[in-house]
């Protein structure tokens, strides 16, 4: 009987064997076959002489499968192939087949060519010419040349019919089988009674053929039965035989597969070997004879890329050496376990070889055929990964790790791997956090560098991270490193739903119980008054101001905050005053401060205040008209304020400090009236004529003392003051622009103007004197510069004065001789300016020449003579400056006696020259530049102060020589500080610290000039040297003489406690604490406490809570210092300053977590453990709990718990995870039964705060979590298992802010415990959640679902035991039932394969299965779609692992399913040079393969 089909209708293609086949091999199989030497071998299948291809080249013959395999773009060329399109299509079609065509398949009538793939015609490139043929190559050709037998195309055209494209094709004569067009005479076109009965056929039928005979005498009698029987047997029947054709038509030949043998072959041999595996006409079963040893490895790899080998036969070669490789350890003996072990150890090893190839391949980027390389180079790697031959976790970590470590030059290849890889790198979360810290840590470097080289990468890393925060937004929250990247994270839009704005917030959220340090809890004001005391001289007062307005808001609390600051006790520098004023000047250009600054007036605030210095903040902003003063003296007449306190209050005194010069006269006359009628208007203009008089140089010594012109200027009004500085300023400015401005001229208006606390007209007055050419003069001013350089920044007169100061160096040095005071000065000055860095430079180039100049040396036999005769005697001036003029050098000896003669001089009380600097300062620096050895001098300097600081005492004279020498620059304070240091003395170092801070230690004997050079150096050490400084201090707190109430003394530790109270908390930590330190550093805090209050209501003796009441933000270090000094002295009053602590926090203190901070260890230790127990004990509602306490409270506690949790250090950890993850269980028991709003409401806030705290103990950047041992990873493990059952709770997934918060706490609890756990909670977990396995990082296995079922029972199937039990109940006289045919024991895998085989049951038996069928059905859905079309696996039981399972059989049997891992080594084609029935790895036993 012919099955075969129309001709109209395409063939079917057979089922591929493809499955051993890798996909590259696969796809490989769909190229057209080349020739090759088994084109020859005759199909068993098919008449000899022809092979059947078709149409869309899917399957060739089973014996030409090698030359299939091997061949790219050409066919076989065999004897007797038919070729029909080798004519023209337009030509009409010949009577016979023209011989020697390259196709198989012949076109229709017309033209028609067929449009399936395997003849679709595709355009190419032109052919080359061929060359011109020679005598060998007609020699070759006529031995080559095959004959072809001809075709008959006449009779082709005479019929006018072509044979269809998929006829089957057969030797000559016939050609094509079963095709004879109809012309009438055909023995099949003949009706005879045989034809018309039995059919046309070319062979007779045998005559014991039985296809002829009719079945009627066999069917009949059984349909014809009485007791119907007969349907049942039939069925049986037909039953029976398809169940016997699909047993004989199985594939029930044992497996052959063996992967190739390798054998030992010499180097020549294995690169031939090798080339052949590479050319593509060598067939695949040709090489898989044998392998040559040798081959493994990183080499395998080398080898297949300097080969070119192409890449299925590279992936092949890679399988077969794999596959023998680990067969290896199966033939050892050595099984279970340590197989496993061995053979995971060698495929780790494996992937390692791939990843050092790639990256060898990478670090030769920029040498010849690189693109090449790495791109085979890659294409190999990832068909590996695609097969599965690689550690894929171990791979996808090197991918990320060679990212983060990538060079900029290779960081391009590295961000084309991470692409290729990105789904699987972000499907576990870890992993995927690890890319995102990459990616941010190389755009973070890349945006440091001030470069546009790297622009277009950069762009790529952006975009990346943009793509990652839109699809994978939990891989970018990294709390460990968020604060170093979030600047490039934070978006810059004003809308909230933004996804970078979902990434912020929730990286914030992880970060912030983390951060609650007390120098990270900070109010807003400690925010704003850090930024303002850290101001320098680089200022901008805009920037500055935006700042402020950032920190706080609210304009009126700004300005207020601005003017206390301005005006408090604890803070210093006058500078504060033009600071304020300049950034209320600059609010007010936006926003209304006159009205800030009346309401701050009428609060009447004055503690810890100097209301004069407020006062002068609105007078310096009245001067720059950023005041209105009509309206402050209107409100001031409308609000009352004239009547509080009989008028005395802060508003109505500011009137006495209005600059007079900046009103109109209106305003004037109404300022006046007010006065008058308050009873405060002075008439201060005879005090200002009195002193403006005595600014007279001619009458400055002779009529008052310096001391009383400065009296009298402090007893003036802030308005006087103002106006004596004009005054004054502008006379000296007039002198200066004549020229007649005189260094005591100088000086006098200089001290007037510094206490008047105005800098606009000292920059005026620094300004004129800039033109004389006294080189004296311009120092001063160098140092008149230095001095108040903050407040010249802050008014913008700062660099202005230093280029116009430079300038006038640079005149002066080309007119006259060098002048080493002058240098240093400008040199000073410059040094604060980091951009004037060219400047300082060029004035140590001139220091050099002005030390070379100086120590020029003038022998000669006379004035040897004359400096021997001085030297004898130097009784007197004249002979000291008689021994300087002689210009010659000194040896140490006279070096001495001359310096022994200026320190006997230099004690001598006199008057120093108003008119020029004093000469025991010039006869030191000339002393220095003349003497022989310059080190000497330096050596006897310091010998003399280590004396003098050795024989300290209450007298200071002897200090003279040291302050001289340091107002002479011969020496500087480093080294008398780092001298008394050495001393290892109290008494010494607190001398130290007496020249350091005294005022009037340099005003005898010196010149005001060099005085003033001394204070200027005095400030620079302290500002430089601070920590120096601060251990001198301490060290001179020890002696019992320390000055602890000198003003200059508290006034450099308040300075230090502001800007410097580390280094001052490590200098008392380094020192031991003896009694007299603790004594001094308690009347220090006393005086300090003091500077805002009345000294006599503060007591000697502070307590905690009278220091914790004090603390404000301007105060609190000063506070914190005092509180910390307290639990020192008294370490028994733990319990009393946690009392005052605890109710500072209640009474809402803004600085309560620095107070925190400031307590002792003890009474740290103590707030702990009280706040961790209310909020453990308040985490969750309960029914016994008296008072639950409120929102507040528990976010206050919850607070404390925060900045405390340092003093969890030394404690388990892991008690406190095990409450938490208690709490968190009794939460789910509580949430599941809970109905109404309010308390799923409550629970939820109490969720809150249970994932608080899993962050703040569970975290690994905490502070708590410090290393993790045995028991915190227990307590962890436990912890974490509640987060992912809370995850995936039905209460909770609406909750979408809330899941978010947990999936990102359980992410974080994720990342501090090893792979092998997370794994092992993967196993247990029973739900397949996308978000539980990107936490602990479960991907699915592609061959979960393929399990081996063995059943016991008999080669009969259950239908058809089934069917033969019914029809022998049937015979025996029992009914049909539903139960009679035995299918209620049918298991759900049995109904499936029913299901499948298209043989439903009877309605009554689909009704008794209707539980077993729907259960059978839910199975399935729950299967991949390969295994619900696949009745011989089945996936056991759903059981994460898959262990064996029995099910029970229709028969009586159990059927085993266990799970069936693949080998993926052995999945490979062609592994054999012999093809066999059943070559493959999987036996196609296994999944009933039937033959075709």
């Amino acid at each position: 009987m012919d099955y075969r089909p129309p001709p109209g209708l395409s063939r079917p293609a057979p089922p591929q064997r493809a499955v051993s086949g890798s996909y590259a091999v696969q796809q490989g199989l769909r190229r057209p076959p080349l020739p090759s030497r088994l084109q020859n071998v005759r199909s068993v299948s098919q008449p000899g002489g022809m092979v059947d291809v078709p149409g869309d080249g899917s399957r060739v013959d089973v014996r030409n499968t090698t030359a299939f395999l091997s061949n790219s773009n050409a066919t076989t060329n065999l004897p007797g192939a038919i070729n029909p399109t080798a004519q023209d299509d337009s030509e009409r079609p010949l009577k016979r087949a023209k011989i020697g065509g390259h196709g198989f398949r012949g076109t229709g009538e017309g033209g028609e060519v067929a449009t399936d793939r395997a003849h679709r015609t595709v355009p190419g490139s032109p052919l080359p010419t061929l060359p011109a043929p020679t005598t060998a190559t007609r020699r070759n050709a006529q031995q080559t040349t095959t004959t072809r037998p001809g075709v008959d195309r006449a009779a082709r055209k005479a019929n006018g019919l072509e044979p269809p494209s998929i006829a089957t094709r057969v030797p000559q004569p016939k050609n094509v089988a079963d095709f004879s067009p109809w012309h009438g005479q055909h023995p099949e076109d003949t009706m005879s009674e045989i034809v018309v009965k039995q059919g046309y056929s070319d062979k007779a039928a045998g005559p014991n053929s039985t296809e002829t005979n009719s079945a009627r005498t066999t069917i009949w009698p059984n349909l014809s039965q009485k007791n119907m029987m007969g349907l049942q047997t039939l069925s049986y029947l037909f039953t029976s035989v398809m169940e016997k054709r699909q047993l004989l038509g199985k594939c029930t030949a044992p497996s052959t597969f063996k992967p190739p043998p390798r054998v030992t072959v010499t180097d020549t041999k294995r690169e031939a070997w090798l080339r052949d595996l590479a050319n593509p006409d060598v067939p695949l079963r040709k090489q898989s004879r044998t392998i040559p040893h040798g081959i493994r490895g990183k080499s395998l790899m080398e080898q297949c890329l300097s080969k070119d080998i192409p890449m299925p036969r590279a992936v092949w070669l890679a399988k077969c050496v794999g596959a023998n490789e680990l067969r290896a350890f199966r033939r050892k003996g050595v099984s279970g376990a340590a197989a496993a072990s061995g053979e995971s150890k060698w495929v780790m090893e494996w992937t390692v070889h791939v990843e050092q190839f790639l990256e060898g391949v990478i670090a030769s980027c920029g040498q010849s055929d690189w693109q090449a390389k790495m791109d085979y180079a890659v294409k190999l790697a990832t068909s590996f990964y695609t097969e599965r031959l690689l550690e894929r976790d171990h791979y996808l970590y090197w991918i990320v790790s060679s990212f983060a470590e990538a060079s900029m030059e290779t960081l391009p290849t590295w961000l084309i791997m991470v692409q290729l890889y990105w789904k699987d790198i972000l499907a576990f979360g870890r992993r995927g956090r690890q890319l995102a810290e990459a990616a941010l840590e190389n755009l973070h470097q890349i945006s440091m560098r001030k470069t546009s080289i790297h622009d277009a990468l950069k762009y790529r890393l952006k975009k990346l991270i943009a793509i990652m925060a839109v699809t994978n937004r939990g891989c970018l929250v990294v709390p460990r490193t968020w604060e170093k990247y979030k600047y490039l994270l934070v978006p810059r839009m004003t809308g909230t739903t933004s996804h970078a704005h979902n990434v912020a917030r929730r990286n914030t959220r992880l970060t912030a119980p983390l951060l609650q340090t007390p120098r990270n809890i900070q109010c807003a004001l400690l925010k704003l008054y850090a930024v303002l005391d850290t101001t320098g001289l680089k200022l901008d007062l805009a920037e500055l101001t935006a700042d402020c307005i950032a920190i706080v808001p609210d304009v009126p609390r700004l300005v207020s905050a601005i003017l206390d600051w301005s005006a408090s006790m604890y803070r210093t520098g006058t500078d504060r005053i033009y600071l304020a004023a300049g950034v209320v000047a600059q609010l007010r250009r936006a926003h209304d401060t006159d009205a800030a600054i009346m309401q701050y007036l009428r609060s009447g605030k004055s503690t810890a205040l100097g209301i004069v210095d407020v006062h002068r903040v609105i007078a310096e902003l009245v001067r720059t008209e950023a005041f209105s003063t009509g309206r402050y003296l209107q409100w001031l007449m409308t609000s009352g304020a004239l009547s509080v306190n009989n008028g005395v209050s802060p508003a109505t005194s500011l009137l006495n400090a209005l600059p007079t010069n900046s009103l109109q006269p209106h305003l004037l006359n109404t300022r006046n009236m007010l006065l008058r009628r308050l009873g405060l208007l002075k008439n201060e203009s005879r005090q200002i004529d009195e002193i403006f008089q005595r600014s007279d140089p001619a009458r400055w010594a002779a009529d008052v003392e310096q001391q009383e012109v400065a009296t009298a200027v402090d007893a003036l009004s802030v308005s006087a003051k103002l106006e004596l500085a004009l005054r004054i300023t502008s006379q000296a400015v007039a002198s200066g622009k004549l020229g007649h401005m005189t260094l005591e001229h100088f000086c006098i208006v200089r001290e007037i103007i510094e206490r008047c606390d105005d800098a606009r007209a000292l920059a005026d007055l620094a300004q004129s004197a800039m033109h004389c050419d006294d080189t004296i003069l311009l120092a001063t001013v160098c140092d008149t510069l230095n001095m108040h350089a903050k407040s010249l920044a802050v008014i913008g007169r700062s660099n202005g004065s230093l280029v116009q100061i430079f300038e006038r160096y640079s005149t002066v040095r080309s007119q006259q001789p060098l002048d080493r005071a002058f240098i240093l000065a400008l040199r000073a000055l410059s040094q604060r300016f980091p951009e004037r860095a060219h400047m300082v430079k060029l004035l140590d180039q001139d220091m050099t020449i002005c030390e070379q100049q100086n120590s020029m040396v003038v022998c000669s036999p006379a004035s040897d003579s004359i400096v021997n005769m001085q030297a004898s005697t130097l009784a007197s001036d004249d002979d000291i400056d008689a021994v300087f003029a002689s210009g010659n050098n000194m040896d140490e000896q006279l070096m001495q006696r001359v310096f022994a003669r200026v320190v006997q001089r230099l004690n001598k009380t006199m008057q120093p020259d108003a008119t020029a600097p004093s000469k025991v300062c010039g006869w030191l620096s000339q002393l220095r530049a003349v003497v022989v050895d310059p080190a000497s001098f330096e050596q006897m300097a310091v010998s003399h102060v280590q004396a003098c600081l050795e024989n300290a005492g209450e007298d200071m004279a002897p200090c003279k020589i040291i302050v001289a020498l340091v107002a002479g620059g011969c020496m500087n304070f480093d080294t008398l500080v780092n001298t008394a240091i050495a001393t290892k003395k109290a008494a010494s170092a607190c001398l130290a610290i007496r020249l350091l801070t005294s005022r009037t230690a340099a005003c005898e004997g010196l010149h005001p000039t060099e005085a003033y050079r001394y204070h200027i150096q005095q400030e620079l050490y302290c500002s430089e040297k601070a920590e120096v400084v601060m251990s001198a201090l301490v060290s001179a707190m020890e002696d019992s003489n320390f000055p602890a109430e000198d003003p200059a003394v508290v006034d450099l530790v308040l300075r230090y406690s502001v800007d410097h109270h580390d280094a001052g908390y490590r200098a008392l930590a380094s020192h031991p604490r003896s009694t007299a330190l603790l004594a001094n550093c308690s009347r220090i805090t006393t005086k300090l406490l003091s500077l805002g209050n009345n000294p006599a209501a503060i007591d000697s003796r502070l307590d905690a809570k009278s220091i914790i009441d004090q603390a404000t933000p301007l105060s609190i270090v000063q506070c914190s210092a005092a509180l910390r000094l307290y639990s020192i002295v008294h370490p028994d009053a733990a319990e009393h300053v946690q009392k005052a602590v605890l109710e500072a926090v209640v009474a809402g203190s803004e600085v309560w977590p620095q107070l925190l901070e400031s307590a002792g260890n003890e009474t740290v230790r103590g707030i702990y453990g009280w706040a961790k127990e209310q909020v453990l004990n308040n985490a969750l509602p309960s029914s016994t709990s008296s008072e639950p306490l409120d929102e507040a409270s528990r976010s206050r506690n919850l607070d404390i718990l925060d900045v405390a949790i340092h003093a969890a250090k030394e404690q388990d950890v892991s008690a406190v995870i095990a409450t938490v993850t208690d709490k968190l269980r009794a939460f789910e028991i509580q949430i599941s039964s809970s109905d109404s709003v309010g308390s799923l409401k409550s629970l939820l806030a109490s969720l809150h705060i249970l994932l608080h705290l899993a962050v703040l103990y569970g975290s690994p950047t905490s502070e708590s979590s410090g290393s993790t041992d045995r028991n915190d990873s227990q307590a962890l493990i436990g912890l974490l298992t509640s987060l992912c059952a809370l995850l995936i709770h039905p209460k909770l997934q609406t909750q979408t802010s809330l899941l978010e918060y947990i999936y990102d706490v359980a992410s974080a609890l994720s990342d501090s415990l090893q792979d092998t756990v997370l794994s092992n909670l993967a196993k247990n977990v029973p739900t397949k959640d996308p978000r539980l396995a990107s936490i602990l990082g479960s991907t699915a296995n592609p061959d979960a679902w393929l399990a081996i079922v063995s059943n016991p029972s008999g080669s009969m199937t259950g239908a058809a035991q089934g069917a033969r039990a019914g029809l022998m109940r049937s015979a025996s006289g029992v009914g049909t039932s539903a139960s009679g045919l035995g299918i209620q024991q049918l298991s759900p895998q049995q109904m499936q394969q029913a299901q499948f085989t298209g043989r439903p049951l009877p309605l009554n038996q689909q009704q008794g299965q209707a539980a077993h069928l729907q259960q059978a059905q839910m199975q399935a859905a729950q299967r991949s779609p390969g295994q619900q079309f696949s009745p011989s696996f089945a996936k056991p039981g759903g059981a994460v692992g898959g262990s064996v399972r029995s099910v029970a059989s229709g028969s009586g049997g159990e059927t085993k399913i266990a799970p069936y891992p693949l080998r993926r080594w052995e999945i490979m084609s062609d592994a054999t040079p012999v093809v066999g029935g059943n070559d493959t790895s999987l036996s196609l036993g296994l999944f009933g393969a039937r033959k075709v």
